[in-house]
């Protein structure tokens, strides 16, 4: 080899380099697709009723359906992804309004809407038994929609849910309250790291340039709507501790102790009104640990289905 071998490989880099902060969309677009590939999931549109959605599908065996929380998508489960699909078959929809699938001022975001529209969209990809994953507001969906339909339902898994009115109030809940420093009020990336990112995580996990690009643009985008939805969220929708108090299959519950958007107190809420559900909390662990401790959660998890097969787990009497 010559000298300019690496000249033009060096050039080359070069180039990679400046793209890679001058055009972030395209870095992030490719970044997503190889984390989809990898996690053996597979971008797919769906329309029901005049309704379109996008979601993540892919594996084989029994259905896990993956709900994403207020401001998430169906990417927030691409860490863990891998290492589900070897054992399921996955869905993880980007929730209406939220990531790919379109929302508008026509939307109702109450819990009761959020999780009737799920409901349709299992019915039309052929779900009819299913073990349902919910992350912040997705546990309080999940939960609304193992409560409609039961016999759909096989096991309710809940990460830190949203839902919870006794207990304390978290860091990130008192802001969007007193308007101060709001996460649903991004205006510029540093915001959205500052007030959305660093509340997610006790030890953040490194995030690549072009995607923390790409969901702070999403992010400013969703900020004209944002405080208006999440007031149809809390206003119209019933208690969480009031509705797991009507469930009847075994649930596990997950939780970080250093959760800075939904305050861990809530699990001893929750405990209390359905005395069968499997507690789990972890020491130094944030709001979302299927991205910042994708191990531990799937360990809890397995437990979890080892229990459920081996009938070890309770399930409460409603009250």
């Amino acid at each position: 080899m010559d000298g300019s071998f690496f000249t033009y490989l060096l050039a080359g880099l070069a180039v990679l380099a400046i793209t890679w902060f001058a055009l972030p969309a395209p870095w992030a677009r490719l970044l997503l697709g190889a984390a989809r590939k990898l996690g053996g999931l597979r971008a797919r549109r769906i329309s029901v009723d005049g309704v379109d959605w996008h979601y993540l599908e892919g594996g084989d065996g029994p259905v896990l359906v993956l709900v994403h929380g207020f401001g998430g998508d169906a990417d927030n489960w691409l860490r863990i992804a891998p290492m589900l699909t070897r054992s399921f078959r996955v869905i993880a929809p980007d929730l209406i309004g939220f990531g790919e699938s379109a929302g508008g001022p026509g939307f109702d975001y109450a819990i009761e809407a959020q999780s009737g529209r799920l409901d349709d969209l299992l019915n039309a990809v052929g779900v009819e038994e299913c073990i349902l994953v919910g992350s912040s507001m997705g546990g309080w969906i999940a939960t609304q929609l193992a409560i409609n339909r039961p016999g759909r339902t096989r096991a309710l898994w809940l990460i830190a849910p949203l839902g919870v009115r006794t207990c304390r109030q978290s860091e990130l809940l008192a802001a969007i309250a007193s308007r101060h420093a709001s996460p649903l009020r991004i205006s510029n990336r540093d915001e959205f790291d500052r007030l959305v990112t660093r509340r997610m995580f006790a030890k953040r996990p490194w995030i690549p340039y072009p995607l923390r690009h790409f969901y702070s643009q999403r992010a400013i985008r969703l900020s004209g709507s944002a405080e208006t939805m999440f007031e149809q969220v809390l206003a119209s929708s019933p208690p969480l501790e009031e509705l797991v108090g009507h469930i009847r299959i075994p649930v596990l519950l997950q939780w970080g102790t250093l959760d800075r958007a939904v305050d861990v107190s809530g699990a001893q809420t929750l405990a209390a009104a359905c005395p069968g559900i499997s507690v789990r909390v972890q020491e130094r662990v944030g709001h979302l640990p299927m991205v910042e401790r994708p191990l531990a959660t799937l360990r809890l998890f397995r437990d979890f289905m080892r229990e459920i097969e081996a009938g070890q787990t309770h399930v409460s009497t409603p009250h």
